[in-house]
């Protein structure tokens, strides 16, 4: 008889391990932006303290670049024991390699560098990359994979057979492998999907073809969409032909125990949940691809398919589960939404918009949330994103998703700012998958700031802070990315590179990170790199999709052009109606050169763009938008490098106001009498329609000097809102009147002017002649 014993659990009275004290992203930091280390430690063994100086040291001689003092983060972080401090380095702004050492510290930090976006280059391959390497049952040849060359496995996938009767066969073969098993799940794949396809939206310009060295490199078609066909290739064949639904998943095992895993004769699962993220995966596909001449047919194959999905959802309005197993649901509320809104987007048709109206208001506990954005099962928040980029959607579901997209988007950058010690987004949250979620979060952010035009610099902290955490500013001093950094991961759990007698595996993969299942005492420190532990240890599609994401926008941010607009201040009312924008080109690049810009404006909150100057070729740096009328505006400029890489929008908003105000002087004495030559008393009261408008006295002036100015008015004080002032009571030479000519100005905060004239006259004499 044999008896297995698992779970057992072996406590030690040792205490949880303190690692080395200066934290960094062993990769490096891009120009722009913040850079920063953490020092941290326990409160016994750590001596140092806020205040403590530190080093910015080139790698190559120890000279001192940039110096600057610790300050605290927090005296007791619980997620790791320790003692926090920030040396923060923003300033040094030239590039190259360092490391930071700190007084009282013996070892320095690892190496990093500071440049461009380049330096994420690599990484943004090896995390694409990835996915080549994750490829089911393909043979993957050592001009391609070098190294990890390999046969492929689980080959009977091309002809596998059902689970609810074997024997009939489909073929189900390539995709990609879920995990570190060598399973297939439609779910995971299309989770994905959706992420990749969100970057290569976002950011065209870092995914080329021939940037990843794949079979279909040079094929004319962006590397990256090549590789995400593998796998919608792979899902079009887990569709039902009789129904249009889409099986779950391939399990894991060998064969004759692999199956398509679709139940039993007499209780046959095609999953609704699987099918709604098939059919929006795939809408997301045909969308992008569509405009990709090579694949144009292929999107039509893709958008059909999800059709045939939809018509399978609207035909079983009832959950329909998977048959038992990993990634199991037990509702597929938001998959039907995700489905519906990307499906609106893709065609425009009513059907779907109708669906997204009826069920959006039951998502709104998704704008609550401070620690998750979007994974498996759980994406209807991209399926509003798609929803609001679609033809015409429903003016109260905008309104309603604005409103609660900027409550939420508030509610990471708080948690950013005010509440996290790492960097992380997940805050103290450490469980199966985390680093995942540390990924999506900012992923999840910017997409929807880039569909409201509020992507700014908080967008790109939150990410940057994300990225410093997974490459090493962590309590671990681990960088979580395969081939990333002096102190790395070096193996995950994986059922092809546990087994292939190499030190590590491919670059860029990236384990789900610290997970406390009981076994640790401090959260953050529950890390275990062996090839046995699935909780921590584990990598997955879904981990590394958003972090394509993640990384392609921080490569974007540090390579693409900026732009600032530089007249006018955010807000200001002006009084012209064609104002003449201005705007600096900025590039890290100093061989890079502005080759064309584009400015536009609109008066309804980017519903519709008003004035659009166009695409238009040449360095200028400015452009005049004619005819803008009365009211709010929003004004929005981009600029195009040399090399074809397009900036941000830089945003103003400017209030267009061009009437007068309105300006009413009333003075309590039109006459001095008796003509005593007294000084006497003078109040105007003065009203202006505009609360904002300025006033000022602009002038009193005498028709006939009969002494000096300053002996006929007195106590007035000019370019002041001056309302009482003295006048001589003098009769002036002859016969005529002395008449005084009082002048006031009202300047509006657009600039508008009105000046108004009264008058205080003293008669020559009482006759009615003057």
């Amino acid at each position: 008889m044999t008896f297995w014993l698992s779970n057992i659990i072996i406590k030690s009275s040792d205490k949880a391990a303190s690692y080395a004290p200066i934290k960094v992203n062993q990769v490096g930091y891009p120009l722009i932006g913040g850079k920063y280390a953490l020092v941290s430690g326990y409160y016994n063994e750590l001596t140092v303290m806020p205040g403590t100086p530190f080093q910015v040291r080139n790698a190559s001689n120890r000279s001192i670049a940039y110096s600057g003092e610790l300050s605290l983060v927090s005296a007791y972080d619980a997620s790791s024991g320790e003692k926090v401090l920030k040396a923060d380095f923003s300033g040094l702004t030239a590039p190259g390699d360092y490391v930071l050492t700190v007084d009282g510290i013996a070892e320095p930090s690892a190496a990093f560098q500071i440049g461009d976006g380049s330096i994420y280059s690599t990484l943004l391959k090896d995390v694409q990359k990835f996915f080549y390497f994750q490829r089911a049952n393909e043979d993957l040849l050592a001009e391609h994979a070098g190294i990890f060359a390999r046969t492929g496995d689980r080959k009977e996938d091309h002809n596998l057979p059902f689970q609810s009767d074997p024997t009939t066969t489909k073929d189900v073969s390539g995709g990609w492998w879920d995990a570190g098993d060598l399973g297939k799940y439609v779910t995971v794949g299309a989770t994905a999907i959706s992420d990749l396809l969100w970057a290569y939206e976002s950011f065209p310009g870092q995914f080329q073809d021939h940037s990843l060295n794949i079979p279909e490199s040079g094929n004319g078609i962006p590397d990256l969409l090549d590789e995400i066909k593998v796998e919608t290739d792979f899902i079009l064949k887990m569709q039902d032909e009789a129904t249009g639904g889409f099986y779950g998943y391939v399990i894991r095992d060998h064969a004759p125990n692999r199956y398509i895993m679709d139940g039993t004769a007499s209780n046959r699962l095609i999953p609704t949940f699987h099918t709604g993220a098939a059919v929006g995966a795939l809408a997301h596909a045909y969308i992008v691809m569509k405009d990709v001449p090579e694949l144009a047919g292929y999107a039509e194959t893709l958008k059909a398919a999800a059709l045939r999905g939809w018509n399978y959802l609207e035909e079983h309005p009832e959950f329909i589960p998977q048959p038992s197993g990993p990634y199991d649901s037990t509702s597929d509320v938001n998959d039907r939404f995700y489905a519906a809104a990307t499906l609106y987007r893709a065609t425009g048709e009513q059907v779907y918009n109708d669906y997204v109206v009826a069920h959006y208001l039951e998502h709104s506990s998704i704008f609550e949330q401070e620690t998750f954005s979007h994974n498996i099962g759980s994406l209807q928040r991209i399926g509003l994103y798609h929803y609001m980029m679609g033809e015409q959607p429903n003016a109260a579901v905008k309104t309603w998703f604005t409103d609660k997209f900027v409550q939420w988007r508030d509610i990471l950058i708080n948690a950013n700012m005010n509440k996290s010690v790492w960097g992380n987004s997940t805050l103290d949250g450490f469980y199966w998958g985390a680093n995942s979620n540390n990924a999506g979060i900012p992923v999840g952010l910017a997409i929807g700031s880039r569909i409201l035009g509020l992507y700014n610099e908080q967008d790109l902290k939150v990410a940057a802070d994300n990225l410093n955490y997974l490459l090493g500013i962590n309590p671990l001093q681990m960088s979580y990315i395969t081939g990333h950094g002096e102190r790395r991961v070096t193996k995950t759990i994986h059922e092809v590179y546990n087994s292939d007698y190499l030190l590590e595996m491919p670059s860029g993969y990236m384990p789900g990170g610290p997970n406390n299942n009981g076994r640790y005492t401090f959260n953050a420190k529950a890390y275990n790199g062996s090839s046995i532990d699935w909780e921590t240890n584990e990598q997955a599609l879904n981990y590394n999709s958003p972090l394509t994401y993640l990384v392609a926008l921080l490569t974007e941010s540090n390579s693409a052009p900026g732009v600032s607009i530089t007249s006018y201040e955010d807000g200001q009312a002006i009084h012209s109606n064609n104002p003449l924008i201005a705007w600096t080109f900025h590039d890290n690049d100093v061989t890079d050169v502005q080759a064309a810009y584009q400015v536009q404006a609109t008066n309804n909150g980017w519903e519709t763009v008003e004035l659009d100057s166009g695409e238009l070729t040449g360095a200028s740096e400015s452009y005049t938008l004619q005819g803008l009328a009365d009211g709010n505006w929003s004004i929005r400029v981009r600029t195009k490098d040399n090399r074809g890489a397009w900036s941000e929008w830089a945003y103003r908003s400017l209030v267009i106001d061009t009437v007068a105000p309105t300006l009413n002087v009333v003075l309590d004495k039109e006459t001095l009498w008796p003509a005593n030559n007294r000084l006497v008393k003078v109040t105007a009261a003065v009203d202006t329609g505009n609360e904002l408008s300025q006033v000022e006295l602009l002038s009193i002036t005498p028709s006939a000097a009969v002494d000096r100015y300053e002996s006929m008015v007195q106590e007035a004080e000019f370019g002041t809102f001056d309302t009482e002032f003295k006048l001589l009571a003098q009769k002036a030479k002859g016969k005529e009147a002395q008449v005084y000519t009082i002048t006031y100005r009202a300047i509006d905060r657009a600039g508008n002017v009105t000046e108004v004239s009264v008058t205080v006259t003293v008669p020559h004499d009482q006759s009615g002649n003057k």
